[in-house]
């Protein structure tokens, strides 16, 4: 029996249809796959310049006598600007353009990175890394709002090759800048990364920009939705409204784990050499390679996946729901049997399934944001959800840290991150939904949406 068959033969939910009255997919032409391409290689600059500082402030605060302190407070500036661009972008991308405002959004981090040398020897570079998280911020809605043209059998390869380009950043970057640091002064990872960004500027405006023709359509039909009043109100009620929710929660519960492993994982590792009989230091740089590695290869063979099913006519809604439930259904399920285990190979290996399994749930929350929000506020729901996803670095982490101080046991942390991607996965499972969400309950000043899920 072919897959194709098997497919359609899967139970699908019939309580919930996968097409609203004014759905407007059947209007979307697509984005040519040279634009996906390129706004995939600039997510890529954009998580190679935020990562690149962490690898770099280790030389930069002993050659520039930073306190730990000081050290925070440059890391964390950056979250300042991120928080408060990501709705901001959102807006201004439906009022000027997205590819316009990507354009400046990369100009501004690729510039900021370049000038980090010079502005670290002052108070500036906290003024940098705040300005540098505003333009950074910018980045995710644009390019949301730019595959918000996406066929809908092609959303979840679309999104899923932005996200894995994200992953795989976090990698390169953690690696590359390390052997720069070895041969060359710190200050040459900044010129080195901040560069690649304006050889992307030069084909993005040679190419991308001078083909909007249906973003320039768009906006002219929407004029009325340029009003920051109205942006606003619009905004509030993609929060609000029950078909985001599920969205909401995923996205939370994989920014959460993500950030606690990028800023834990290191720490748990160093930690069992000390506790072990091993002399000496040993490197770990494969077990804190190999769950981005996994996230990626999840990430983009869902994209596949799902795609795929969605043209062989399985429901869209089920293919996301189902995309999230084996995503966090297996980081559960692996996060509760490396608690069972004993530190070694085996305990590694469930800890990096764990964590990079929820690369399957790209095709579920953030696929979804294509299919339930109108094309023209696919950005805004990006925007929204992305500021609420930044609060779980700022919860997750110090958290994690206290569960660790107050059970002295990191496995008390990892217990927290298989419980969180278990909720998620049924409450998206329970809720998700792909059926786009009525223009006018977005638009009519007096329309309250009612929405069974």
């Amino acid at each position: 029996m072919r897959l194709r068959e098997i497919l359609r033969m899967l139970p699908q939910p019939s309580s919930t249809p996968s097409v609203s009255k004014d759905d407007d997919t059947s209007q979307v032409r697509g984005v040519p796959r040279y634009v996906v391409y390129l706004c995939a290689v600039i997510m890529f600059i954009n998580y190679c310049d935020r990562v690149n500082i962490s690898v770099a402030i280790l030389e930069m605060k002993e050659e520039l006598g930073w306190t730990k302190i000081h050290e925070g407070h440059v890391l964390g500036a950056f979250f300042i600007g991120y928080l408060t661009s990501q709705l901001l972008g959102s807006m201004l991308a439906i009022r000027y353009g997205a590819r316009r405002l990507l354009a400046v959004s990369a100009f501004g981090w690729s510039l900021l990175t370049l000038l980090t040398p010079e502005a670290s020897h002052s108070d500036v570079i906290i003024l940098c890394r705040i300005l540098m998280g505003v333009f950074e911020g910018m980045c995710f809605p644009c390019v949301f709002a730019i595959l918000s043209e996406s066929k809908p059998e092609r959303r979840s390869s679309n999104i899923s090759l932005q996200i894995s380009a994200t992953y795989f950043a976090t990698v390169f970057t953690l690696v590359t800048s390390e052997q720069l640091i070895i041969y060359y002064p710190w200050p040459v990872v900044f010129r080195v990364f901040g560069s690649v960004g304006f050889v992307w500027l030069v084909v993005w405006a040679s190419t991308a920009m001078r083909h909007d023709e249906m973003a320039h359509k768009r906006a002219a039909k929407h004029q009325a939705t340029r009003s920051p009043r109205q942006q606003l109100r619009i905004a509030l009620r993609l929060l609000k409204h029950p078909s985001t929710f599920p969205i909401f929660v995923g996205h939370f519960a994989h920014a959460f784990c993500h950030f606690l492993a990028l800023s834990w994982l290191p720490s748990y590792y160093e930690e069992l050499d000390k506790d072990s009989t091993h002399d000496g230091h040993k490197s770990h740089a494969m077990q804190l390679m190999a769950p981005y590695i996994i996230m990626t290869s999840c990430s983009m063979l869902g994209g596949q996946l799902a795609d795929y099913s969605i043209r062989a006519g399985v429901d869209k809604t089920y293919v996301r729901k189902l995309a999230e439930a084996v995503g966090y259904g297996i980081g559960a399920v692996s996060m509760s049997l490396f608690l069972l285990v004993e530190p070694g190979t085996l305990a590694s290996a469930l800890l990096s399934i764990s964590i990079g399994s929820s690369g399957f749930a790209t095709s579920g929350h953030e696929a979804a944001k294509l299919d339930v929000a109108p094309a023209e506020y696919v950005g805004m729901l990006q925007g929204v959800s992305n500021t609420i996803a930044a609060f779980s670095g700022v919860i997750g982490v110090p958290v994690a840290a206290y569960i660790n101080s107050a059970f002295d046991s990191w496995k008390a942390v990892f217990a927290v991150v298989g419980m969180v991607y278990g909720v998620a996965g049924i409450v998206f499972y329970q809720k998700g939904t792909a059926v786009q969400i009525p223009r006018a309950d977005l638009t009519s000043e007096s329309h309250r949406p009612i929405v069974n899920v």
